[in-house]
């Protein structure tokens, strides 16, 4: 029979807590939140073996990836056509107008980020943490990773209309809102509007 270990926690700041940006779980994550750092399972990492199932894709580095159709050309490339604008958004281009909004609405907060288009295309991604101030302290994570719930979408400026919207949302309906609330958008006014 296998000896087992119980799983080890140190307090913050003690030695053998987790560092260097390593990647948590979950559980892992909802520990940290309570004042306690997961010690890595050592035992799970001496047992695992990236010789196993070589056939089936597994390497030294894990999985790769499944093969399937690419072009020899870039993608981003002026002369490609039809034009796809979600490849030519960027956050670090500087020539592109871009802006964040926080937004609270219920016991939400939202992170609005977008950035506009040439094409008069706003593309905006919204995050959703549950507020839980009088539990969690300024400097520690509001969700465990891997728990955070996105939503990206396309605002047409010119339709006043969001064009296509995805995400890990059960409800788009409350990132809506607070597009509206984070860009300050108004219903139009006339013959449709209110």
């Amino acid at each position: 029979m296998p000896e087992v270990q119980p799983l080890r926690f140190f307090r913050k700041g003690e030695a053998g807590a987790l560092g260097g940006g390593r990647i948590m779980t979950p559980l892992q994550a909802e520990v940290l939140e309570d004042g306690w750092v997961p010690d890595p399972d050592a035992l799970g990492s001496s047992l695992t073996r990236h010789d196993l199932a070589i056939g089936t894709g597994y390497g030294d580095t894990g999985p790769t990836n499944l093969p399937g159709p690419e072009h020899a050309g870039s993608p981003e490339a002026d002369d490609a056509w039809p034009p796809v604008f979600q490849w030519q958004i960027d956050p670090g281009n500087p020539d592109l107008v871009s802006g964040e909004a926080d937004v609270s609405e219920g016991e939400w907060d939202f992170a609005v980020w977008w950035q506009r288009h040439p094409a008069g295309l706003l593309y905006v991604s919204i995050q959703a943490l549950e507020r839980r101030d009088d539990e969690i302290g300024a400097a520690e994570r509001q969700l465990p990773m891997g728990r955070n719930v996105v939503v990206n979408l396309v605002y047409d400026e010119q339709r006043q209309a969001v064009v296509a919207v995805y995400g890990t949302a059960r409800d788009f309906r409350p990132f809506i809102s607070a597009l509206r609330t984070g860009l300050g958008l108004q219903p139009p006014t006339g013959e449709h509007g209110s």
